[in-house]
């Protein structure tokens, strides 16, 4: 089965264009006080990572560790065929450096004086093409390889193995006195891809429509007793956050470091939720069409004489 070894893809990045993963910026002291910023702010909301322990034990210098993601996905052939997809993906936006260079006059902006120390600075790769922050590891046709029902699992794990070392080892580049080291903060993807790749047993994937069942890998929500549909300020299953592990076996991802205890609660953490498919397949758009149905209750559609049906009020809306 071929693909791109990580250890390559990023040696070849940083020679002939570091500023992919560094920013928009090219690699000097600004790049290492911009990493060491990044990873200041990161540990607030994630102080267990393993690379911290790393960092304290003098096995990587956070101000030369680059944090990337995995993306993963399914896709389509030309011809429709499915596809399984798995990139690499930077996560330090390319706007920080446009952000460092900012001359507007506007003083509740960023002006020429910012420093990259602020972490304010920092942005996300949530615009430009994706080439520009996406780089691919493997893609395969799902039907090919249906034969092979482990094929996927056993080329994360592949992968994920690499991306240990390039943590642990670094990635040594010609004219950089020392290695770039590579720190994985998560793995980003839909729901039916955590569930199908990190063998999770609380998913929304199995959500109950009669039955109570776990749905969440973060908390027990769906759980007897604690609805996964509540939002209120004391909603049962925020006491569950972190309980137990969503999984009986490993996932594939297991060797990368991220957590000391791969079988603790908070090594879910590592399935992010995609902005995607939570805010525009999912929130934004019930909130969307609750709005819309609200409206035509109110009568904002109609004209005296028109049909008052929901279908009636939907076309008219629609035009």
């Amino acid at each position: 089965m071929p693909y791109l070894r990580p250890r390559d893809t990023l040696a070849c990045l940083l020679k002939e264009d570091p500023w992919l993963l560094l920013g928009g910026m090219n690699p000097g002291p600004d790049t290492n006080v911009m990493l060491q910023t990044f990873w200041g702010a990161y540990k607030l909301s994630h102080p267990s990572h393993q690379v911290f322990v790393m960092a304290e034990q003098n096995q990587v210098d956070l101000s030369w560790t680059i944090p990337v993601m995995l993306h993963g996905d399914g896709a389509r052939t030309v011809k429709k065929q499915p596809l399984e997809v798995v990139s690499l993906v930077s996560v330090l936006g390319l706007d920080t450096a446009k952000d460092l260079t900012c001359t507007c006059p506007n003083k509740f902006c960023y002006s020429k004086d910012a420093s990259i120390r602020d972490p304010m600075l920092l942005k996300l790769n949530n615009s430009y093409n994706s080439h520009l922050h996406h780089f691919l590891i493997f893609c395969f046709p799902s039907k090919k390889y249906k034969g092979t029902p482990g094929l996927l699992k056993a080329m994360l794990r592949k992968v994920s193995e690499e991306i240990a070392e390039c943590c642990v080892e670094g990635v040594s580049v010609p004219g950089y006195p020392k290695p770039w080291h590579i720190a994985v903060i998560g793995l980003r993807g839909d729901a039916e891809w955590h569930s199908k790749t990190g063998v999770l047993n609380r998913s929304y994937q199995n959500v109950g429509h009669k039955n109570e069942i776990p749905c969440c890998h973060l908390c027990l929500a769906g759980s007897p007793n604690i609805p996964f549909e509540s939002f209120r300020s004391d909603a049962a299953w925020k006491h569950t956050l972190g309980h137990s592990a969503p999984w009986h076996a490993l996932p594939p991802y297991e060797p990368i470091p991220f957590e000391a205890d791969w079988t603790c609660g908070a090594a879910a953490n590592f399935f992010r939720y995609d902005p995607f498919h939570v805010f525009r397949l999912g929130i934004a758009r019930n909130f969307v069409a609750s709005s819309i149905i609200m409206f035509c209750n109110f009568g904002y559609y109609d004209s005296p004489g028109d049909d008052a049906s929901v279908v009636g009020r939907l076309e008219r809306a629609w035009a």
